[in-house]
């Protein structure tokens, strides 16, 4: 009787089916290219696009968005922005965090992830951010070059007393950000 059961359950698996898997090339498949002649200027900006879905978000930018905290995706939104895809070694992605709660001052954080041309993830550098967060004001934006050089400039507000800072990264040929000195 248990072998007929067994045989029974075996002959009706293929019935079953699971969540099909998204390719990486999938996933990019309807993001638009950004066009880099010199430089692309990276800030924050109002987004009217679709959020990524959950299954995504963990797929593939567990890593560069610390999204082990199951907390972190139930208040917030996260869209995948554009593609850079001109080395040969890595694409750059450009992936936009947005908080959900309307009840406090929206923060939104942009970051550019790195990643394998067959999407395995290399490094992440968060290169804007525009908000409000326990009573300081942020603003952060970043120049890329077409010589994968980033430039990135923090400024923020806290306690009534500003602050700014400029550094600049470069990306290696295997799509590492690596701080520059400054000399």
């Amino acid at each position: 009787m248990k072998k007929l059961i067994l045989i029974l359950l075996l002959a009706n698996c293929h019935l079953l089916n699971a969540q099909i898997d998204s390719s990486y090339q999938l996933l990019l498949k309807n993001i638009s290219e950004v066009q880099m002649t010199d430089s692309l200027l990276l800030n924050a900006i109002e987004l009217q696009a679709e959020p990524l879905d959950t299954f995504s978000i963990k797929k593939w930018f567990a890593l560069a968005l610390s999204t082990n905290n199951t907390n972190r995706l139930k208040n917030r939104n996260y869209y995948l922005t554009g593609k850079i895809t001109y080395n040969n070694n890595f694409d750059l992605l450009v992936v936009v965090e947005q908080k959900k709660k309307a009840d406090v001052t929206g923060m939104q954080v942009v970051y550019l992830v790195s990643t394998k041309k067959n999407g395995s993830y290399i490094s992440s550098l968060e290169v804007a951010v525009a908000g409000t967060k326990n009573n300081s004001n942020f603003n952060t934006t970043s120049l890329l070059y077409k010589d994968n050089k980033l430039k990135l400039d923090r400024k923020f507000v806290a306690n009534d007393s500003s602050y700014a800072d400029v550094n600049v990264y470069r990306i290696t040929k295997t799509g590492r950000f690596l701080l520059a000195p400054t000399y």
